[in-house]
């Protein structure tokens, strides 16, 4: 996602829309090989090692936004009671996640890889995680109140 400070909000609809903005990211934090790629290539870009920094530099106008994912976002917003962060509603890029078992690994039986594949097919159509982040961000919320 993009995230831009609540005073200094821009509109995202594609990359280009990133063109002559300073943004930040974190270190390492890779959001697909053609994001990337185009980054390197059209985009001013610095990176921190943390993304509370990365907060902090946007809240003091050192930057214009921030690319990073969306719910550890919205985690690290909560638990430091950060409410003055916008986000896009285009998403950067969508990259898939993949659960990896070694061929050789006792725990791969096709038993386990089919109990496995039920259950995150069963926590994607509840939509589980979503519930998840949105209960954890309210209990962050409220550790974070004075």
């Amino acid at each position: 996602m993009i995230w831009t400070s609540g005073k200094d909000t821009f509109p995202y609809k594609a990359w280009s829309d990133l063109k002559g903005r300073k943004g930040l990211t974190v270190l390492n934090n890779s959001l697909g090989e053609a994001f990337d790629r185009y980054a390197k290539e059209n985009l001013q870009f610095d990176e921190v090692p943390q993304l509370e920094q990365a907060f902090r530099m946007l809240a003091v106008g050192r930057a214009q936004y921030i690319v990073y994912e969306e719910d550890p976002g919205l985690a690290l917003a909560a638990k430091l009671n950060y409410t003055g962060l916008k986000r896009s509603s285009a998403a950067v890029s969508n990259e898939g996640l993949h659960l990896t078992l070694a061929h050789q690994s006792p725990c791969n039986t096709g038993e386990l890889r089919g109990r496995i594949a039920k259950a995150l097919h069963k926590l994607t159509k509840e939509n589980v995680m979503k519930q998840l982040v949105e209960t954890n961000i309210q209990r962050w919320r409220k550790q974070a109140s004075p």
